[in-house]
């Protein structure tokens, strides 16, 4: 068999096991209702109806389900009593889908996301092994890994049954960095303002046209983010981006102390606060405050720069898991399906530090992100103390050796 044949059957063995595995997962969640995209299609109904001042409403303390004035809307689309949260996502996307929502029911809408958000999350597994796949490794078993990830781990477990929008944000980060590996630093930035777009912590990634020494890639991404920022304001007004910012400082200025919460912040809280009971929303004082920027800037800093210490060929795959941890680790939030990103292209720290330690490392990362470990300590006491203590350590383990690492 010649080496060509070799390999287009190798390709056609990933595709099929993606196929499969996507088709499996649109069967088991079809008309199954998904908490944090309806949120989204909430806020759309109410901007098509004319409710567009209570899309940014919020429950008290911001993270407890749906806020009251979105009751009404909810008993009128069918889903008096379901479980959402409130709306944080820019308000063009509320516009964008508001037309839908005269067209179709909201469940329709889900699955008609479903049949979108599924095979992007397969896509995800081939644009994540374009930047780390090992050398020498079949895309066959590239395949096989990337869908262990999505079927058994924590984070994509919540994303797929949340039929989270960070899906999206997290398919267009990986290809930004795939564009930045191929050589495209252009694509990249505008690709980078366009997860912004989406959610406004990617913009960090531009961090990554330094790491690279490209400015390209920084003014790529200026231009890019000022035209999306532009047209979101002449088409969903200023309004409406008022109450965006203000519901961002909200959440900015609490610290959510759950399990489901991969932050610096959300452990420090704990031992700062002490609340009674898990989980637990306080306001964040301003010397926890203060420690989670420090960690930011100056985490931040040390990778750009020890950057110039990796080879050309390193740096899009250090850039996309250091900054990844940086933003979710150290920032404030780092729900835990924001990690299906750096899972994905975890085996990447191989190329970054000695094999030997990637394999621990990695290794000890991907068995307590799995759904089995979440599973097996949610029954112990002190579960949303110990959970992210745990799992929170072991990407910080995945920082610090991002901070050692060289050429090898």
């Amino acid at each position: 068999m010649t080496a060509r044949r070799h390999l287009t059957l190798d390709h056609g063995r990933a595709a099929v096991i993606l196929c499969l595995w996507a088709a499996v997962v649109v069967w088991l969640r079809w008309d199954v209702w998904a908490p944090d995209l309806s949120a989204l299609l909430i806020a759309g109904w109410l901007w098509e109806h004319g409710q567009a001042e209570v899309i940014y409403a919020m429950p008290p303390g911001f993270f407890g389900g749906a806020a009251p004035e979105w009751s009404e809307a909810m008993a009128v689309m069918g889903a008096a009593g379901a479980q959402t949260y409130p709306y944080l996502y820019p308000p063009i996307w509320a516009v964008l889908v508001a037309p839908l929502t005269k067209l179709w029911s909201i469940q329709a809408l889900m699955n008609g996301a479903l049949l979108v958000q599924v095979p992007l999350l397969a896509g995800s597994v081939i644009l994540a092994g374009r930047l780390a796949k090992p050398k020498g490794l079949s895309w066959t078993l590239w395949a096989l890994w990337g869908v262990a990830v999505l079927s058994l781990s924590a984070p994509a477990y919540l994303a797929v049954m949340h039929n989270q929008p960070s899906i999206l944000m997290g398919f267009v980060i990986l290809l930004a960095f795939e564009r930045l590996a191929a050589g495209r630093p252009v694509a990249f930035g505008a690709l980078i303002a366009v997860a912004a777009a989406i959610k406004l912590s990617p913009a960090l990634f531009i961090l990554a046209a330094l790491m690279t020494r490209s400015g390209r890639a920084g003014a790529a991404f200026g231009v890019a983010g000022a035209g999306l920022g532009l047209a979101s304001v002449l088409i969903a007004g200023w309004p409406a981006h008022e109450a965006m910012l203000t519901s961002v400082a909200t959440v900015s200025g609490h610290t959510l102390m759950i399990a489901l919460n991969l932050s610096l912040q959300s452990v420090l809280g704990q031992f700062l606060l002490q609340p009674e009971v898990l989980p637990a929303s306080a306001v964040t004082p301003m010397m926890l405050n203060l420690i989670s920027r420090a960690a930011v800037v100056i985490v931040a800093g040390l990778l750009l720069w020890r950057a110039h210490r990796w080879t050309p060929a390193q740096r899009p795959i250090g850039a996309l898991l250091g900054l990844s941890l940086v933003i979710w680790l150290l920032g404030p939030l780092g729900w835990l399906h924001y990690y299906v990103v750096p899972l994905l292209v975890l085996p990447g720290l191989a190329l970054l530090i000695p094999r030997r330690w990637a394999l621990w490392i990695g290794g000890a990362t991907v068995a307590l992100s799995s759904m089995p470990v979440y599973l097996a300590l949610a029954g112990v006491p002190g579960f949303h103390a110990l959970y992210p203590a745990l799992a929170g350590g072991a990407w910080l383990a995945v920082l610090v050796a991002l901070l050692w690492a060289r050429r090898v």
